[in-house]
């Protein structure tokens, strides 16, 4: 049984209600919706089966901290942080060649 401490408390549970069909909730419809380079980070320790379950069956990358619980960041600081690195400089990279710079506006890469 969950008890509500605050009417945010109320709305996030009414937000990760199900919904029927592939997305399951309405945080999840939002996730699947951010038009954005995005990864979802969770350690092993911390998730349910059906966030993961959630995220195969929606196609969406992520990354598996093992023996990790909700803060992952602050329990594998160094494995998390170069993660982070790696991908925001990947996606830059990525971002770049997409959006060259015209040379005729007299910017170059």
């Amino acid at each position: 049984m969950f008890f509500y401490t605050s009417d945010l408390d109320r709305e996030l549970v009414a937000r990760n209600t199900a919904l029927n069909g592939k997305i399951k909730s309405e945080i999840g419809r939002a996730y699947c919706s951010l038009n954005i380079p995005k990864v979802f980070c969770y350690g092993t320790r911390s998730l349910p089966s059906g966030v993961v379950d959630f995220l195969k069956e929606n196609n969406l990358s992520c990354r598996v901290f093992q023996d990790t619980a909700h803060l992952i960041m602050t329990e594998r600081p160094d494995e998390f942080y170069s993660f982070l690195e790696e991908f925001i400089s990947g996606t830059d990279r990525q971002r770049r060649k997409k959006f060259k710079p015209s040379a005729r506006r007299g910017v170059v890469d």
